[in-house]
C-alpha cells in the first residue's frame, strides 16, 4: 500500500514543479546554455523576470516552492537533465538550481553564508533523496561590466550533488 500513495506523491510534486517553472504569461527566457553543463548531458537556464520566490513546505514536509511578481528581483532557474541510459527505465537524473537574485546587487551578492533565496533540486529514481532542498552555503559573485553575468558556487549537505557551480546572464 505505500508504494502507490509514494508514487503518487512523486508525481504530484512533479505536477507542481512543472506548473511552477512554467512561463505562462510571465516574461521568461529559455536559453541553451553549454557552460558549465557536465559533459553527460543537457543545461537549460530559464530567467523570470520580475518574480521572488517563496518557500514553504506542504502537507507531506516537503519543500515547496513558488514565484510571486516582485518588481525588483528576478528568478534564474538552471536545469541539469543526465543523458539517462539505454534500456534503463528508471535512468532518469535532474537537477535544479534555483537563484534569486535582486536587480541592483552588489558586486558580491552572497559572501560565504547565503543572504538570498537559493534552492537545490534533485529529482531521480534515488528512494529518500529527491526533492527541493535550501541552499544554506555558497558564492553569488556578479561580474562587473554590462553583461551581468553571475557565478554562482554553492554545496549541499543533504545529498549528493552533481552541479556545484553554474554561470548565468540576466540579460
Amino acid at each position: 500500500m505505500k508504494y502507490p500513495i509514494q508514487l503518487l506523491n512523486k508525481i504530484f510534486c512533479l505536477s507542481l514543479l512543472t506548473l511552477s517553472i512554467s512561463c505562462g504569461s510571465a516574461k521568461c527566457n529559455d536559453k541553451l546554455i553549454a557552460k558549465d553543463c557536465p559533459p553527460d548531458g543537457k543545461c537549460t537556464l530559464t530567467i523570470h523576470k520580475n518574480k521572488s520566490l517563496y518557500t514553504n513546505t506542504n502537507e507531506l514536509g516537503e519543500l515547496v516552492y513558488e514565484m510571486q511578481d516582485n518588481d525588483t528581483k528576478d528568478i534564474a532557474v538552471y536545469t541539469y537533465n543526465r543523458t539517462p541510459p539505454k534500456n534503463v527505465q528508471d535512468g532518469t537524473y535532474r537537477e535544479e538550481v534555483i537563484v534569486e537574485v535582486d536587480r541592483k546587487p552588489k558586486t558580491s551578492v552572497l559572501d560565504g553564508k547565503i543572504r538570498a533565496k537559493a534552492l537545490f533540486g534533485r529529482f531521480c529514481y534515488c528512494k529518500g533523496s529527491t526533492g527541493y532542498y535550501k541552499i544554506e552555503a555558497g558564492d553569488l559573485i556578479k561580474s562587473s561590466g554590462d553583461q551581468e553575468v553571475y557565478e554562482f558556487n554553492f554545496k549541499i549537505t543533504e545529498v549528493p550533488q552533481v552541479l556545484q557551480k553554474i554561470q548565468f546572464s540576466l540579460k
